[in-house]
């Protein structure tokens, strides 16, 4: 549960869809990012969430194909932190 179960899931999303698969035309690849970040109660509102998770999908889709991140002040799981 909590951080690392999400972080676990994230990996799995990642390695899923960065299988190849065959089409018509030939073998296709996919790749993808993404961004993590959990509310943090009343105070903060959807808007805010959201930006906050945006931000760590660019910082994802900035350090290069297949990678996540956490929003910045998110405790970040030590299986993350060893690979980041």
């Amino acid at each position: 549960g909590g951080l690392a179960g999400v972080q676990a899931l994230a990996a799995s999303i990642l390695i899923a869809v960065d299988r190849p698969f065959h089409l018509q035309i030939g073998l296709a690849t996919v790749s993808c990012s993404i961004g993590i970040a959990r509310c943090h109660g009343e105070g903060e509102s959807p808007a805010e969430l959201l930006d906050r998770a945006d931000h760590a999908l660019y910082e994802a889709k900035a350090s290069g194909k297949n990678a996540l991140r956490f929003a910045v002040g998110e405790p970040v799981p030590a299986t993350i932190r060893a690979v980041a």
